[in-house]
């Protein structure tokens, strides 16, 4: 059985989006962060709070509710409510030594990372 064999009817009538598409798709997120950072970053430096911080307020202001709303808006349009349904794919789960696996490599680099 190939890996088409698994994908239900409803999922294989997936269409492909033009390169500009991706390519917005790609930077926008970028430069709605960019933004945000350019007008909180100087008022977090001016109160004596770490310019980073104003980078991981960013991701959590921005950055995750534009992806998720973008994932959602998608799935109301094909699904008619919100739903990931259809539209994230392969929701098998993971296996725990494919965890450890992941996981060990990136805790063993950010140790190294901290200790650079």
């Amino acid at each position: 059985m190939t890996q088409t064999d698994n994908i239900s009817a409803s999922e294989s009538n997936i269409e492909q989006h033009s390169i500009i598409k991706s390519i917005i798709l790609h930077l926008l997120p970028g430069i709605l962060i960019l933004i945000f950072y350019v007008i909180v970053g100087p008022i977090f430096e001016r109160n004596g709070i770490p310019s980073m911080n104003a980078l991981l307020l960013a991701i959590a202001v921005v950055l995750i509710p534009f992806e998720l709303g973008f994932l959602l808006y998608q799935g109301k349009k094909k699904n008619g409510r919100l739903s990931l349904k259809g539209i994230v794919l392969y929701r098998k789960p993971v296996r725990v030594w494919q965890y450890i696996a992941i996981a060990l490599p990136c805790i063993a680099w950010a140790i190294l990372f901290l200790l650079l």
